[in-house]
């Protein structure tokens, strides 16, 4: 059990941010005005919810260790910074042409560039950021 605790702790991080960015996401959809610029900005701002509670889930219960806390804290947020901002590129763009050209309805699309992303993110969560120093 032990073995998978790692992928068992992300998972329910994961639970937690997707459901988090999900929610939001089909709430600002609804309540905001209608207008060119709404499916970006919901995905923007749905976006910040999930990644907020991806990172403090992960960074605190996930890949939690000891070992220079503090320290390697800035360093990590930054990696994950640059990480979230290519998945806030690519989930827009995703998100685009996935209703624009092969016409998926709006919490479909939404719900096939956040599986993709939840597996890209836990290869280089568990390997670049949240690495155990050696």
């Amino acid at each position: 059990m032990k073995k998978y605790s790692g992928v068992i702790k992300y998972g329910l991080v994961g639970i937690s941010a997707f459901s988090g960015e999900f929610l939001s996401f089909l709430a600002l959809m609804y309540m905001l005005p209608l207008s060119d610029a709404k499916l970006i900005i919901a995905q923007c701002l749905s976006f910040c919810v999930g990644l907020a509670i991806s990172f403090i889930g992960n960074r605190q219960y996930t890949f939690w260790s000891q070992e220079g806390y503090d320290r390697r804290m800035h360093g990590q947020l930054i990696i994950f910074g640059v990480l979230s901002l290519v998945n806030l590129f690519l989930t827009n763009v995703g998100l685009w042409l996935l209703i624009n050209n092969f016409d998926i309805r709006l919490e479909i699309a939404k719900l096939m560039i956040m599986c993709v992303i939840v597996l890209w993110n836990y290869i280089l969560m568990k390997i670049v950021i949240f690495r155990k120093k050696i």
